[in-house]
């Protein structure tokens, strides 16, 4: 779903209206609490997430459902890693049992999740080879970018020529998901991948100044400065949108 917020919360709503009236509500409620935060986390809603993401947990754990309750709590664990929170020691377990478990959704995520709560930086490559390896494999470019990310982190301080090719394989999936990485101004709804085409700019940006290389810097500043542009008009939108209260942290 490349950023059709609105037709998601029109069929979110549908279906919860559909099973209120089927007296259904009870056995699905840990599902559409689980999709609501999700949805709330891609249109920037923090708290909203929060709170969907825990009532998914609770309700879950009353109806015994083991897929919702791991589903949501690895969705609350990242949007605490999104939010910088050190999360080492309390998701330790956790994300042992999630990369155990037998579903691919939340295996690979995990491992990804590994990558960014431990502290070594070996191992954390590691974690993030083995992932991008199953993601290349099941041709997931959603979650091959976020690794890719992570990796061009990783180098950014140490082997810029890693970096370099990080980000380069970062810009080209946001273009294929339907992120201009040059910040032209086309046609597109995907303001859910606005935000990493912006990040993958600017961190190219600083290599380039670190690099000496300040014409193509300059360059790069004015392509960050559309996309930017772009991602804050994102937020905008969604958050009207949603009538939420829009979260946004610098």
């Amino acid at each position: 779903m490349r950023g059709e917020f609105e037709d998601a919360k029109e069929h979110l709503d549908t279906l919860e209206a559909y099973t209120a009236t089927a007296d259904l509500f009870d056995q699905f409620s840990p599902l559409i609490s689980l999709l609501h935060g999700r949805l709330a986390h891609s249109a920037y809603s923090v708290s909203r997430a929060q709170y969907c993401y825990a009532l998914a947990y609770n309700l879950s754990k009353t109806s015994s459902d083991d897929g919702i309750r791991l589903a949501a709590t690895l969705d609350i664990l990242g949007l605490k890693l999104g939010l910088g929170e050190d999360v080492q020691v309390e998701s330790a377990e956790l994300l042992l049992e999630l990369v155990d478990c037998k579903d691919a959704n939340l295996n690979e995520p995990a491992l990804v999740f590994r990558a960014i709560a431990v502290k070594e930086i070996h191992k954390s490559k590691q974690h993030l080879k083995f992932a991008l390896d199953n993601a290349t494999l099941r041709q997931d470019n959603y979650l091959r970018l976020l690794i890719l990310c992570i990796t061009a982190s990783h180098y950014q301080l140490t082997k810029a020529s890693r970096a370099v090719s990080a980000l380069q394989a970062c810009r080209q999936l946001c273009l294929s998901l339907g992120v201009p990485p040059d910040g032209e101004q086309k046609p597109t709804s995907a303001y859910g991948n606005t935000s990493i085409g912006l990040w993958v700019g600017e961190k190219y940006a600083e290599l380039l100044q670190r690099q000496g290389n300040e014409k193509q810097a300059k360059k790069q500043e004015t392509i960050n400065k559309a996309l930017r542009e772009r991602w804050t008009k994102a937020q905008e939108d969604v958050a009207q949108l949603f009538e939420l209260r829009q979260e946004v942290t610098a």
